[in-house]
């Protein structure tokens, strides 16, 4: 956090200057007027020193004060700065909202309607133009962040998307070194190895949301973006995630494929610029209206399961390979917007 300009001068005063001098300090006057006790000094059996209250000067009883507020300024903020990472979902220009519905989505130019978007995100790291490269400390809120783990929920509970929750959180914050130029941020999409495999139900914050758990094995959900649509009113699916697990909760897990995506977006700045999500896109290319023939294809959309045929486009923009799909040279999920 940057100190203000009060913290700036209270710094001054106190390491730039001698502290006693700018406090002038001097010993109190006599003052005759003031009552007298006519106690003499001493210690009385139970340990108490009686005399006479002892009077501060006003700029001598302000030392501690300056003196406290001294080592706030100079000391623990003025080395870091808090820096929020604002992140924007929408279809096209209109922005995610579970109460509207879009249209001309998928291969069909289809009508949609919002039923959930929320995701994990890790290792939150700003790069400077110097090449410096901070990992953002994230700050333990109890609720969307802990442990350098992050979630970010767009669907409110309202309208279609009854499975969400009330909450929503579009920013990730934290604190990075201060003093530097940011023109570039990196993160993965998913949840860390070691948390990964934890019980839903017994987690801490921000993995007890039973909706994005799938097991033991398989773990928790990266993301999940569902939206309804005519061919598929129940939900049309995007849930990523670890695949092709194996193991017990005492001897650990192990997945073929851990679907982690990593992030890097160039020209971004925390104090201008927004992480957009521009889901019109994501769906470009695919029938959003196929239903599954439950042979080769057991579900609408991509749930990162083998031979599913909307995965590899789906987890493409990602930057993930399914199958034989190779991963493309860069994700396109993740823009960056003024």
């Amino acid at each position: 956090m940057r100190t203000d300009a009060f913290e700036q001068r209270i710094c001054f005063m106190a390491g730039e200057t001698n502290l006693a001098s700018f406090m002038k300090l001097r010993p109190p006057p006599r003052d005759d007027s003031l009552p007298r006790d006519n106690v003499p000094h001493r210690r009385t059996d139970d340990g108490v020193v009686k005399g006479r209250a002892m009077r501060f000067p006003p700029r001598l009883a302000a030392l501690p004060v300056i003196a406290g507020l001294a080592t706030s300024a100079c000391g623990t903020h003025a080395d870091t700065e808090t820096v929020t990472i604002p992140f924007a979902a929408a279809f096209g220009t209109e922005a995610f909202d579970c109460t509207k519905s879009y249209a001309n989505v998928g291969q069909e130019g289809a009508t949609v309607h919002p039923l959930d978007f929320r995701f994990y995100v890790h290792d939150v790291t700003l790069v400077a133009a110097d090449g410096t490269r901070a990992v953002v400390a994230l700050e333990n809120d109890g609720t969307w962040q802990r442990d350098g783990l992050a979630l970010l929920d767009f669907e409110n509970g309202s309208g279609t998307c009854t499975a969400g929750t009330i909450e929503t959180r579009t920013f990730v914050r934290g604190t990075v070194p201060h003093g530097h130029s940011w023109t570039a941020l990196e993160f993965k999409v998913g949840v860390p190895e070691s948390m990964n495999h934890l019980d839903a139900a017994r987690a801490p914050a921000p993995l007890n949301d039973p909706g994005l758990w799938w097991s033991w094995s398989g773990g928790f959900k990266y993301a999940r973006l569902d939206v309804s649509t005519p061919g598929n009113s129940g939900g049309f699916f995007f849930h990523l995630g670890a695949t092709d697990c194996s193991g017990a909760p005492a001897s650990g897990f192990t997945c073929a494929a851990g679907n982690v995506a990593t992030v890097r977006l160039d020209g971004f700045d925390p104090a201008t610029k927004t992480v957009r999500m521009n889901l019109a896109d994501f769906y470009k290319g695919l029938s959003v209206n196929a239903t599954p023939d439950n042979q080769t294809d057991f579900v609408a959309g991509c749930m990162a399961f083998a031979g599913d045929s909307e995965c590899p486009s789906m987890m493409g923009k990602f930057g993930l390979p399914f199958g034989t799909s190779a991963a493309p040279a860069s994700q396109t999920f993740f823009t960056v917007s003024p």
